[in-house]
Order: structure tokens, then C-alpha cells, then sequence
């Protein structure tokens, strides 16, 4: 097991991975390995430093003393500790970066030579760079729509502890760690540490209790009532120069508290912070010098009224329908994106492109320069839910009557025609003389075009 930036043996996918192959392999032995890159190291600040070898010290300690600590050039590295454990593989958490994913890339031909894989199992993102990306397989580049796909898109649940302790293996001495200034100030580093961290969080922030209010003599009713739970909140009131609403403790590991402060005019002055669903009845009004944010959704009616009046997103996508919306060129000679053979759901009645590369669409042939419209939401493979705008920027051709000729772009032989810079078409005159000329269908014998 290569260790990198995953310093930790609890929800470790590639760890994970790696004691089961070795319980498969017979022996079960494991090689815990962290290699010192000087290029990665000399290049971190101080504190860094010092918090990297904090971090394997914690380790260490999970590991029971066999993390093994090795310095050099990363693929060396490695194939001198799987040449001396006789690994079967080397297992790492898949990295992102540009230099971790190069590095990855020599190490693993290295290793091919010698028929050890390096195998990458998870991640240190909840989801992995390149799994969110648009219906064509582009990247986004707006965040909004990346946040509701990533959304959409889940991760996965932490993963289990390995249920059977390795033989840890240590065939190479360990070095010692890098030595760095001692005396500088860091956060307390290791996987408990973090747990530990977390574990407060979850007491203090989302178990708040007591709500202060700003001076004031009025009086204001008040409910409160627990949800979720097996015992009544308490009812009571606002009053006195300090007004202070205590919550008794939630009575149940599944509830939560709601309250409703109901009054005809209230004035909160200061920054406040309200956590959970707050109702508010009648007029908001907000005053600020600075801005105001909200974390949560806020809900508007459906349909405003007002100039001034927010408009939900349901009326902003309705008012949208139908609008003309440019999404780019399109080749029609390899139909790309795909827009007459399996189209994406996806496709809103007004979105349209341009005609970038001559070919057909459906049965029809287009030019550079055509326009192509859906009309309608999601228009499939069926040519009459779309609509063509001609360019009439087609090639001219000829033909034995005016209506078997296509019209279009055409060029004439400056030898018998003088074109203006606004495009007016006159053919020369022969004027007589010796230059020999052509005799233009029907006309007199005197009447030449210049040859």
C-alpha cells in the first residue's frame, strides 16, 4: 500500500484493497509505504512540513510502528521495496493533480516491466475529477449546473474498516522523518484528531439551544414545539429589556425543534443567524448596507406581481420557453453533436445551430450558414419537430430554363464582365478593332463580347 496524500486507515478504499489482495494472494502480508519525493516535499512551505510529518507520526501509531518511511525518486522507490517484499501489486488512491498523475503514470510502466500492476482504487474527493460532465461528455463551465449534476450525481458511502488486521511487513528499514522547525505552531495533526473535530462539531453546532434577542420592552406570544419526537416543547412568551428563548434539550435522537414568533411588526437589528426552517408571515423587509445571503433555499410566490417582486425559478423557466437559444455549430456531414439520430432528452424548443459543414439533415440537404431549430421540448429523431432556416447561400449551377437553375453564390470571368464594388453585374462591349471577339447568341453581326 503506497500512502500519499491519504493519511488514514478508516473509510480507505485503495487500503482496503489492498489487505484483501494480500489475503487472496495466501499470505495476507502488507507493505505500509510513504516515500519522501523531494520534489514534493522542498517544494512545501514550513508549516506543511511539519504538518506532514505530524500526520505520519499518527499513522505510525494506527500502524502499530510499520509505516515504512523511504527517500528517493518515486519510481525507484517502489521497485526496490517490491523487488524486496515480492509484491504481487501495488495499490494506490488514484491522484488528480498534474504532477501526482504523471508521477503515477512512470511508476506504473516501471512496475509493468516487471508484471506488477498499480492498481487505484477511490479517490481523495467524494466524487473523482471527470465523473460530472454534461449529457455530451464535455466538461461544465458554469458551476450552478455542476452543483445539480454533481448533486445528482451522489458519492459513495464511507467504506468499512477492514474486517481482518494484515501481517504488516517491513522489508527495508524505515528512515526517520524529514527534520523541520520543531517550535512552529500547527493544527493538531492525524485521523483522530479529525475524528475528534468532527465529533464537536456535531455536539455544538447543530445542537443550539438558546436564542438571544436585542433589547426591547414589548411583549411577544410564542409557541414552540418539537417535531420528530416523544415529548411536548414548551409554550410561553418574549418579554423584559433582554428577551432570551431557552430550548430544553431535544428529547429524542430523531427530533428537531421548531419555533413561530408571531407578532404584527418586529425589528431585529444586528446580524442574526437562523438555522432550520423559519416561517415568516406578511411583509420581510431587509435593510443592509453590506449583503444579505442565505445558505438554504427561499421560497417566493410562484408568480410575481410587483415590479419589484422576486420571481421564482418556475416563472423564469416558463418565461423562457421557446426562447432562442444559440448552442453552436453543427457539422452536418458527420452530424455532430448528434442532432438526427439519437438527440439528447435534453434539447429545449428554441435552442438552434448553425449549419457549420455542408451535408444532410434527415433527407435534407443543408449549407453553411442554415439555421436549425427545435420546435419543441426534447424533438427526437422526427424531422417535423425541427425547422430549417435556409441561408440561400447555395452554389449556383446552370440549367436550360430559369427554373431548372439553382440560384446562389456565383463568380464571373473578368475577361467578359465588369462586377462593382456594390455587386452591379455589366458585360464589355466590343468596340471594334482587331481583337477577335464571340458573337452572343441572337445578336447582329456588328455586336461582339470581348474574347
Amino acid at each position: 500500500m503506497w500512502f500519499r496524500r491519504d493519511l488514514r486507515v478508516l473509510d480507505h478504499p485503495a487500503l482496503n484493497a489492498a489487505i484483501e489482495a494480500a489475503f487472496q494472494d495466501g499470505d495476507g502480508q502488507v507493505v505500509a509505504l510513504f516515500n519522501i519525493d523531494a520534489k514534493v516535499f522542498d517544494a512545501a512551505g514550513t508549516p506543511l512540513q511539519a504538518y506532514q510529518n505530524a500526520s505520519l507520526k499518527s499513522l505510525n501509531e494506527s500502524l502499530n510502528g510499520n509505516l515504512l518511511i523511504r527517500y528517493g525518486n518515486p519510481k525507484e522507490v517502489l521497485l526496490e521495496v517490491v523487488k524486496a517484499s515480492n509484491a504481487k501489486s501495488v495499490h494506490i488512491s488514484e491522484d488528480f493533480e498534474p504532477y501526482g498523475r504523471l508521477r503515477d503514470v512512470e511508476v506504473e510502466k516501471e512496475l509493468a516491466k516487471i508484471n506488477v500492476p498499480l492498481v487505484r482504487t477511490g479517490s481523495p474527493y467524494a466524487v473523482a475529477p471527470f465523473r460530472v460532465t454534461k449529457d455530451d461528455g464535455t466538461p461544465y463551465r458554469v458551476f450552478t449546473p455542476f452543483y445539480r449534476t454533481w448533486l445528482k450525481h451522489g458519492w459513495r458511502k464511507p467504506a468499512e474498516k477492514f474486517k481482518k488486521t494484515p501481517p504488516w511487513f517491513m522489508p527495508l528499514p524505515s528512515e526517520d522523518l524529514p527534520k523541520v522547525n520543531s517550535e512552529i505552531e500547527i493544527p493538531k495533526a492525524g485521523e483522530k484528531n479529525a475524528l475528534d473535530l468532527l465529533e464537536k462539531f456535531l455536539i455544538t453546532a447543530l445542537n443550539l439551544k438558546t436564542v438571544t434577542l436585542p433589547a426591547d420592552t414589548n411583549t411577544y406570544p410564542t409557541t414552540f414545539a418539537w417535531t420528530g419526537g416523544t415529548t411536548a416543547g414548551p409554550t410561553g412568551s418574549l418579554t423584559g429589556t433582554s428577551p432570551t428563548v431557552a430550548y430544553p434539550a431535544i428529547p429524542s435522537a430523531s427530533a428537531t425543534a421548531s419555533g413561530v414568533i408571531t407578532t404584527t411588526t418586529q425589528t431585529i437589528a444586528g446580524n442574526k443567524t437562523f438555522s432550520g426552517n423559519t416561517s415568516m408571515s406578511g411583509t420581510l423587509s431587509v435593510t443592509s448596507t453590506g449583503q444579505s445571503s442565505f445558505a438554504g433555499q427561499v421560497t417566493v410566490p410562484a408568480t410575481p406581481t410587483a415590479a419589484t417582486d422576486a420571481a421564482s425559478k418556475g416563472y423564469v423557466d416558463q418565461s423562457n420557453v421557446g426562447q432562442s437559444v444559440f448552442q453552436g455549430g453543427y457539422n452536418a456531414a458527420t452530424n455532430t453533436p448528434d442532432l438526427d439520430v439519437a438527440p439528447s432528452a435534453l434539447i429545449k424548443k428554441g435552442w438552434f445551430w448553425a449549419v457549420t459543414d455542408v451535408g444532410t439533415f434527415f433527407a435534407e440537404t443543408v449549407q453553411p450558414g442554415d439555421l436549425i431549430y427545435a420546435n419543441q421540448d426534447n424533438p427526437g429523431a422526427t424531422f417535423a419537430n425541427w425547422t430549417v432556416v435556409q441561408s440561400g447561400q447555395d452554389i449556383a449551377g446552370e440549367g436550360a430554363t430559369d427554373g431548372a437553375t439553382t440560384k446562389g453564390i456565383a463568380g464571373f470571368n473578368s475577361a467578359h464582365f465588369n462586377v462593382t464594388a456594390n455587386g452591379w453585374v455589366s458585360a464589355d462591349i466590343y468596340g471594334g478593332g482587331s481583337t477577335l471577339g464571340i458573337v452572343p447568341s441572337g445578336g447582329a453581326s456588328t455586336t461582339f463580347l470581348r474574347g
